[in-house]
């Protein structure tokens, strides 16, 4: 029969290969009154992947604090780290964020990709004749006022602990720019 700790690592190690298999980009450790679960973050949305035991909750926590060389005894404050895991050949670089919760600890582990490629203009959804306008700001000298490139990004809205996307537009309040008739 397999100890607490070794059901862990094994508890562990299957939980981040089939997040890998399954191309998740977040792996969610969270800690409840009576449950425990695993959640991956595919496509945008958390999947619940896995509920192990109670029993082998503070073992999967230490056992990730401790790979991303965490201070294993402090609770009480958030912490960070990172991971070299190595995944069939290839060596993935993960992200370790520990959230103390009424609980027990939250951990996420954020999975980066494992090629150091970066994406191509066309590949972030830019439009031809915008991709050749921005090639042609980036290529202008910088001491024009012109050269100035703004990105709208989706904002995020907390509300009661969650994080909520929101695409329509940036935090401030634009409808009094928006009446006078100012571009955003």
């Amino acid at each position: 029969m397999a100890t607490q700790p070794d059901s862990a690592v094994k508890t562990l190690d299957d939980i981040m290969h089939d997040a890998l298999v399954r191309l998740a980009s977040d792996v969610h450790f969270e800690s409840g009154e009576v449950i425990f679960r695993i959640r991956f973050r595919i496509d945008g949305l958390l999947h619940v992947a896995a509920t192990p035991p109670m029993h082998l909750r503070d073992a999967i926590v230490s056992r990730l604090k401790v790979m991303a060389r965490m201070d294993i005894a402090e609770k009480r404050v958030p912490q960070d780290g990172r991971i070299q895991y190595p995944y069939m050949g290839q060596t993935i670089d993960l992200r370790v964020s520990s959230l103390p919760t009424l609980h027990g600890e939250k951990i996420v582990v954020r999975i980066l990709k494992p090629n150091n490629e970066r994406p191509g203009l066309a590949a972030l959804g830019y439009e031809p004749d915008d991709c050749e306008k921005l090639i042609q700001a980036i290529g202008r000298p910088h001491r024009l006022r012109e050269d100035l490139i703004a990105l709208r990004l989706p904002r995020i809205i907390k509300s009661y602990g969650s994080e909520y996307l929101d695409h329509r537009g940036p935090l401030r309040n634009t409808s009094a720019r928006r009446q006078s008739g100012q571009c955003e």
